[in-house]
This record gives C-alpha cells, structure tokens and sequence, in this order.
C-alpha cells in the first residue's frame, strides 16, 4: 500500500477499512535484491530464490477458449509442448493467439501477440496434428514454434502483429 495519507483516506473511503500496511513494497523489492546479491556473491547459501512467472501463459482455441500452457507459478525457465489441431479440412496454417492471464475465456485476458503457425500438410479436419513449443525465459522472454505432424518438417511462426516491443509482449 502506498504511503501516501491522501490516498490511504481515499481508500478507507471507499472499501470502509483500513488499508494493509504489513508489507512494506519497496522495502520487500530491496530486500529480496539483496538476499540475491548475497546469492549470486557466494555469501549466502541456505536460501534458493526462484523465479516465477506470475501470470498463466496460453493460447486461444476453438470457441475463444483461453487455453494454458504455462500456470501461473510456474518456476521460470520453462519449456512446454502442446500438440494441437486443425479444426478444417485441409487447413494448411493455424492462426494463434498468445495471452497472459488467469480467466476462461481469451478475450478476458492479456493478448501479447499473435502468429500464424504455417507449412502444416493439408489432411482432414483433427488429423493434421502440429506440435508447438513454448519456452519461457527468466529476462521477461515468450518465444514459440511449431513442426508439422504428418511430416514432421518445422512450422514456421509469421508475427501478423500485437503486443509491444517496448514492454516485451511482442509476438
């Protein structure tokens, strides 16, 4: 909670309590800088600090559905694989969407980017099979692609736009 009294009163204002003050949030973020300091010196050596990625990492699938492939919580680096499928005859490319956050439907949560998954061999609906792979870094990093099933030659991952580069959300 912020230290600032104006704030405070406008908060107990409008939730009808008092605001916790028993985490002190930048003393927290000093605190734990230093205890991986003394980590990464050498000098302390009974503490293992790691880290997480805070919110669930997914795609879209059929009917808007938000679908997880990293949970939230889950100690970072990571590496994930999904096997997916196509939901056409003959669907030669996959467009997905990559989002971030903890709700059901996609549209409900953070969209980073978005790609189209291409080069997978034209089959009936639900038989072409890619398998797309996820990988999360401890530096804020998503990075994905994907490899045909039928064939197994690697799908290409085209970026057709969202996120920012500037915040690391790009696709």
């Amino acid at each position: 909670m912020t230290r600032v009294p104006k704030v405070q009163e406008i908060v107990s204002e409008i939730f009808g309590k008092a605001p916790s003050k028993g985490v002190n949030l930048d003393e927290a973020v000093a605190m734990g800088a230093a205890i991986q300091g003394g980590i990464l010196r050498g000098d302390v050596k009974e503490l293992l600090l790691l880290d997480v990625t805070p919110l669930s990492l997914g795609i879209e699938t059929l009917g808007g559905i938000f679908t997880r492939l990293i949970s939230r919580n889950t100690t970072i680096p990571t590496k994930k694989s999904q096997v997916l499928s196509t939901a056409a005859d003959n669907q030669t490319q996959v467009g997905i969407k990559v989002l971030q956050g903890e709700r059901e439907m996609s549209t409900d949560n953070k969209l980073l980017g978005e790609f189209d998954l291409v080069g997978i061999p034209p089959a009936p609906r639900g038989t072409a099979r890619p398998r797309s792979r996820w990988d999360r870094d401890g530096v804020g990093q998503g990075q994905g692609d994907g490899q045909g099933a039928a064939d197994h030659h690697p799908v290409l991952g085209r970026p057709v736009g969202g996120g920012d580069p500037e915040d690391g959300a790009g696709g």
